[in-house]
């Protein structure tokens, strides 16, 4: 028979020593949605040039507690004229970890 190669020990409960990581909740933190040049915008022969901005972040809240941050912009705009801009930061709330080897880096929302 061939031996197990790569395998390890099983520990018992509560002996391993491994960070933990527990979602413990999602929401909308902001959302936004501007059409300042309505009606006359849709009117414009041009084709709008979308612009997509992504930004994740993170923000202790307590101890080993900590609020990731998706935040989300879109903006259209057909020359120097905005078309619309929306934004949106999705969170997921708090997360609760061990953070021995967590670097920890900030976000405002």
């Amino acid at each position: 028979m061939a031996e197990d190669q790569g395998a390890t020990e099983t520990l018992a409960n509560g002996e391993d020593n491994l960070p933990q990581v527990a979602m413990i909740a999602q929401y909308v933190k902001d959302l936004s949605f501007e059409n300042p040049n309505a009606p006359l915008i849709y009117q414009a022969p041009e084709q709008p040039k979308i612009d997509v901005q992504f930004n994740i972040g993170s923000t202790p809240v307590g101890d080993d507690v900590h609020e990731v941050a998706l935040k989300i912009e879109v903006t259209a705009t057909m020359g120097d004229t905005t078309g619309y801009a929306t934004f949106v930061g999705f969170c997921r709330d708090p997360v609760a970890c061990d953070h021995r080897e967590v670097n920890h880096a900030t976000s405002d929302f």
